[in-house]
């Protein structure tokens, strides 16, 4: 799902995990060391999404872009996605 890009709150690029057979969500990786133009350069991105605000399926010839990440990719049991996570803004009490 695309980000709303309406709430112009502070955003993280994450890589999101899907269970290969059932589809279940599992979890989102914080991505530690992302460059919006080295992303650009390696996945289909459209003129009309210069920022990624959509998600773009990570698949195994894109594991160069992740070699500084902490992230065991296992292809074969999960689908994986680069995306937009809306960070969660601290309340101050």
């Amino acid at each position: 799902m695309a980000l709303d890009t309406e709430d112009p709150g502070p955003i993280q690029r994450v890589v999101s995990v899907f269970e290969k057979e059932s589809s279940q969500f599992v979890k989102l990786i914080p991505l530690q060391h992302f460059s919006l133009e080295k992303y650009k350069a390696t996945f289909d991105v459209p003129a009309n999404d210069p920022s990624m605000h959509e998600f773009y399926e990570i698949s195994p010839e894109h594991m160069p872009l992740f070699r500084d990440e902490n992230i065991g990719f296992a292809f074969d049991e999960h689908i994986y996605y680069v995306e937009c996570a809306r960070i969660e803004k601290e309340s101050s009490a």
